[in-house]
């Protein structure tokens, strides 16, 4: 007779092996990706979006940076936080050291489509897809005017002693 223990160690470890063949194959598969995208893929301009992230400072500007370049170079596609996520990591982007990149994605492409009109939340069944559509005007800055300088007092009349009665 098996012990449960044992077996459930046996097929964990074969389940580990299969996962870092299936990394393997992402990051091969990536990396196909990004060497063939500039020529086969979207036109010049929506890939020089891209190009951006593939420098050294794409993890220096910024997740939000990031996550505006995909939807950016993509315009009019509907992408779910997972694929924002991926497309991120394709373009060179790193997510080491971060505990909960999901929950970041959710709440900047949130904070995208509440503060920028071209970001659209599309409900897509259960998932909420974002895409950028550059048709829509970009926002006017919303400069705030300086509230007034007030006024010193005017300065006191001296005033009269008053006479007693």
């Amino acid at each position: 007779m098996n012990n449960p223990l044992d077996s459930a160690r046996t097929e964990l470890q074969a389940l580990l092996v299969q996962k870092s063949l299936i990394d393997k194959k992402i990051a091969a598969i990536q990396q196909t990706i990004k060497i063939l995208e500039p020529t086969y893929g979207q036109d010049p301009l929506s890939t020089l979006g891209m190009n951006l992230l593939l420098t050294a400072t794409a993890n220096e500007l910024g997740l939000t940076f990031a996550i505006r370049k995909v939807l950016e170079s993509r315009p009019n596609t509907e992408l779910s936080p997972v694929s924002v996520r991926d497309h991120a990591i394709i373009a060179g982007y790193s997510f080491e050291g971060r505990s909960n990149p999901m929950a970041e994605i959710h709440q900047i492409l949130k904070r995208l489509v509440d503060s920028d009109p071209r970001f659209v939340a599309v409900p897509i069944g259960d998932v909420t897809c974002y895409k950028f559509d550059p048709n829509i005007p970009a926002p006017t800055l919303n400069r705030r005017r300086r509230p007034a300088q007030p006024q010193p007092p005017a300065p006191m009349q001296p005033q009269p002693p008053e006479r007693e009665k």
